[in-house]
Parts: structure tokens; sequence; C-alpha cells
């Protein structure tokens, strides 16, 4: 069986607001940072051996409290960074046209296609559980990153909250995921 944890990033001021954040490097506010740490405590029991972790601020400050809690340090990959909402990153999420799926709707160039957000998100969930076969990883990136794998693996669309784990394990092919409370 392959198996791996996922954490979306504890609350920002621009999450609170509403505000589409993308590659802005935002801080966790004290909401953030208390999700931070119950979600590293929700986990503790889970024997995680590796960390990986997206290089922007928001999810290096969700990581440190598992850092604390498994005594392990830290890997970042750039593949893990959030989507690049481009010309409307810091714009109210609500103004956005999206899809029936919550998509940005069409083509708009400053904007990262959500398909290569599948494929770079899925990659690497493939490189890091191929590498460490049979040992547990928490990664640590977005929620778009982890709406794409929840759509690259489990064929599922979903909105995850802010510091929620997520369990994925695959058995004869088929992933599943479920939200650890």
């Amino acid at each position: 069986m392959t198996e791996f944890f996922f954490i979306r990033h504890g609350e920002t001021d621009w999450n609170k607001k509403g505000l589409m954040q993308g590659h802005t490097d935002i801080p966790l506010n004290d909401t953030g940072l208390a999700q931070a740490e119950k979600a590293a405590q929700t986990l503790k029991n889970h024997d995680i051996k590796h960390l990986i972790c997206s290089p922007l601020q928001r999810c290096l400050q969700t990581a440190e409290a598992a850092k604390k809690i498994f005594n392990l340090s830290l890997t970042l990959d750039d593949r893990l960074i959030e989507r690049s909402f481009g010309d409307f990153e810091g714009m109210d999420r609500m103004s956005i046209p999206r899809d029936e799926h919550g998509h940005i709707q069409g083509e708009v160039e400053s904007v990262e296609p959500f398909a290569g957000v599948i494929k770079r998100a899925k990659d690497t969930i493939e490189h890091y559980t191929n590498l460490h076969k049979g040992e547990r990883i928490l990664f640590i990136s977005h929620g778009g990153v982890g709406a794409a794998l929840h759509v690259a693996l489990c064929d599922q669309k979903i909105m995850l909250a802010n510091a929620v784990p997520y369990h994925f394990t695959c058995e004869n092919g088929l992933w599943q995921s479920r939200q650890i409370d």
C-alpha cells in the first residue's frame, strides 16, 4: 500500500478576507498558527518520516509545528507551490468568474492552467512516494495543490479547509483520501 498525508497551510489574513493568494507570500495569522499546531498534534501518532513543503512562508509556518513533533528536517520543493493566479492575486475570490467546478473560467494568460497544477502535484507526490517507499510522508502545501491531488488521484473535486490533515492511501491502484480529525 502506498500512502501519504497532506495538509493545506493554516489561515492567513487573505484567506479570512477571501482574497486570491497564489504565489503572493502571505504569512499565517494567529488563527493559522493555532490551526497548524492542532494539525500537527492530530498527526503525532502517525509515525511521519519525511516532511516535504512548499517554500511559501504560510506553508513553512504550518510545517514548524510538525517539525517539532516529529523531530525532522524539512525538504522544500517548488513544485508544491500554489497555483499562480497572476493578475487575480489580491482580488476578492467572489469577483472572479468561475465555472461549475469553481475553477477560473476560460484561459487567462497570467493564470497557471489547473491541468498544469494537477500534473506537477501528481508528479511530485509520485517522486517522493517512490523515493521513500514504505515510509510515511507529510506534504504541506496549498488548497489548489490539494484540490489538484484529489482530482488526479481520487477523481474528487473538493475544497480543502485550512490546516486539516488528509490521509491518502492507494491499494490495487485505487486511491482514497480521508480527512483526519
